[in-house]
C-alpha cells in the first residue's frame, strides 16, 4: 500500500433547482472506473481506503459526500429526499464526463445507486449492492428517525444513535462514529423517510 491519500476536490453539483457544494476524490487510473455512493450518515471516507489497495491500482476510484454528509453543503430550509441524491449524482456524472463505470452503492448508497442505474442504463458497466437498503427489513438506521418529529430526533434520537457507536469495538465503528459526528442531522432526517418507502417498493419486485 501507498500512504499517499487522494487528492479531495469540491464541484457544485445541482439537484431540485439548487445547487450543492460536493466534496469529492477522484483517483485517476488507467483502467476502468469504479464510482462508488456512500450510505446514511457516511462519506467518502468509507472508500478512500480503496484507493491503497494494490489490486486497484489500475482503476480510477471516485466517491462523493452527499449533501449533508461529510464536507458537502445541505440547505435545511429545502429538504432532499432520495430522488434529490440520484438527480445529483447524475448531475456529478455529468459533469465528471463518465461515460460507462462499475457503481457500488453500499445501505442507503446501494438504493441510491440501484434508481440511478434504472435511470441510466447506459452509463452502467455493472452494479454492486453492498448491503443496499432493497428491502424494508434492511432500513435498520432510517427506521430510528422517522416515527419522531425532527425537533425529537435532533436532540434525543440522533445523540443515541451516536452514543450507541461508541462503545463499539472495531476500527470500522470507530470511523464510522467519527463520520457520522461531522452528518447533518437535518439531512440524515430528510433522507430517512424516502429510504423506508422506496425500499418497500422494490421490495416489491
Amino acid at each position: 500500500m501507498t500512504n499517499q491519500s487522494p487528492q479531495i476536490l469540491k464541484m457544485s453539483a445541482i439537484t431540485a433547482g439548487r445547487s450543492y457544494t460536493v466534496s469529492y476524490f477522484d483517483r485517476p487510473g488507467s483502467g476502468p472506473t469504479i464510482l462508488y455512493i456512500h450510505g446514511l450518515g457516511c462519506s467518502k471516507a468509507d472508500f478512500i481506503d480503496m484507493t491503497f489497495v494494490p489490486e486497484l491500482k489500475p482503476f480510477r476510484l471516485i466517491s462523493a459526500d452527499n449533501p449533508g454528509c461529510g464536507d458537502s453543503s445541505y440547505d435545511e430550509k429545502h429538504p432532499l429526499n432520495i430522488d434529490g441524491v440520484v438527480e445529483l449524482v447524475e448531475n456529478f456524472v455529468e459533469q465528471l464526463k463518465l461515460t460507462r463505470f462499475l457503481l457500488v452503492g453500499g445501505s442507503m448508497g446501494g438504493l441510491v445507486a440501484l434508481l440511478y442505474a434504472e435511470q441510466n442504463p447506459d452509463k452502467i458497466a455493472g452494479f454492486v449492492n453492498v448491503e443496499g437498503n432493497l428491502a424494508p427489513e434492511d432500513c435498520m438506521f432510517s427506521r430510528n428517525a422517522i416515527p419522531h418529529s425532527y425537533s425529537h430526533f435532533e436532540s434525543i434520537v440522533f445523540p443515541q444513535i451516536k452514543k450507541a457507536l461508541s462503545p463499539k469495538e472495531g476500527r470500522g465503528c470507530a470511523k464510522h462514529l467519527d463520520v457520522l459526528g461531522q452528518a447533518n442531522a437535518r439531512a440524515y432526517y430528510d433522507y430517512s423517510f424516502q429510504t423506508q418507502i422506496t425500499a418497500i417498493c422494490c421490495s416489491g419486485f
